[in-house]
């Protein structure tokens, strides 16, 4: 009546659950490339001269008044 009732019941019943259902070909391409684009100028502090005294070649007391000839 019944030779065969149920010959291939279930061959395959998942060939392929989920082998990779995200992979995450590319979890963060660009991340923070560029955070700050235009930072704040650090001022260059600009030396200022120190006047150097130089000594005098010619100390004082001068002939003065200066005698003329």
């Amino acid at each position: 009546p019944n030779p065969n009732p149920n010959p291939n019941p279930n061959p395959n019943p998942n060939p392929n659950p989920n082998p990779n259902p995200n992979p995450n070909p590319n979890p963060n391409p660009n991340p923070n490339p560029n955070p700050n684009p235009n930072p704040i100028p650090i001022p260059i502090p600009i030396p200022i001269p120190i006047p150097i005294p130089i000594p005098n070649p010619y100390p004082y007391p001068y002939p003065y008044p200066y005698p003329y000839p």
